[in-house]
């Protein structure tokens, strides 16, 4: 594998007590020694590049996340590895963001690693397409999201608007994109038409919600996952 170490900063060190089976005794985290990554095993990372998001909306603490990541516990059947990687600090511009995570998660697939990408803007999801362009191989991108993030052909690439831009790409390795969770009033009715007529799938909210094993189907093809933090309901 080649050396990713250049593209992450590392994860600052938790001042907690773990347990023998909580993640944080488990997970081999990249706290200045990059560690080597096996094979069939996890990796997780987070980009906390929000330029391509509209709303100008920001996550200042990535080490939230890991704090309580750090302390779920892991099922006694467990046999994967995982790794935290740490950070890759956004670039001079956007494209340069897109590069690196392009490249990182490329390395990872390309190994059997499973790559899990904590954002950042929604748009970080082209550069998991180009991933998968490097390798030449075609992808099923399933999105949990309230609305379809389709711009006008004319729309830089952007968090509300990634699937225009996916679709532009040429050559296209998108394969198929499945939506869960859509709910109709944010979708116009030529962007349906549109979705229809490319053979795209659509669970929509309503759907789920009567039967949440229709999901079950769009979520086994997927490839790549990408989750909108703004469709999951604190309970």
């Amino acid at each position: 594998m080649n050396d990713l170490s250049i593209y992450f900063k590392p994860c600052i060190s938790e001042d907690i007590a773990f347990e023998e089976e909580q993640m944080g005794q488990i997970l081999v985290s990249n706290y200045g020694d990059f560690p080597e990554i096996e094979s069939d095993s996890i990796a997780i990372f987070s980009v906390p590049e929000f330029r391509g998001d509209s709303k100008d909306i920001k996550f200042e603490s990535q080490s939230l996340f890991r704090k309580e990541l750090l302390q779920l516990s892991r099922s006694k059947n467990w046999k994967r590895k995982i790794y935290d990687l740490g950070t890759i600090v956004p670039g001079e511009n956007l494209k340069d963001t897109y590069f690196a995570v392009s490249n990182v998660t490329s390395e990872l697939i390309k190994y059997r690693v499973i790559p899990i990408l904590i954002g950042g803007s929604q748009d970080l999801i082209v550069a998991t397409h180009d991933a998968y362009a490097k390798l030449e191989q075609l992808v099923n991108i399933c999105s949990i999201d309230h609305k379809l993030d389709l711009g006008g052909p004319e729309s830089e690439v952007g968090s509300d608007s990634y699937l225009t831009s996916l679709m532009l790409k040429r050559p296209c390795y998108l394969f198929n994109h499945a939506n869960i969770g859509l709910q109709i009033p944010y979708a116009r009715p030529k962007d349906l038409k549109l979705i229809e007529s490319l053979y795209f799938d659509i669970c929509r909210l309503g759907e789920f919600n009567d039967d949440f094993k229709r999901a079950e189907p769009h979520l086994r093809n997927a490839d790549v996952i990408n989750l909108d933090f703004k469709s999951i309901k604190a309970s």
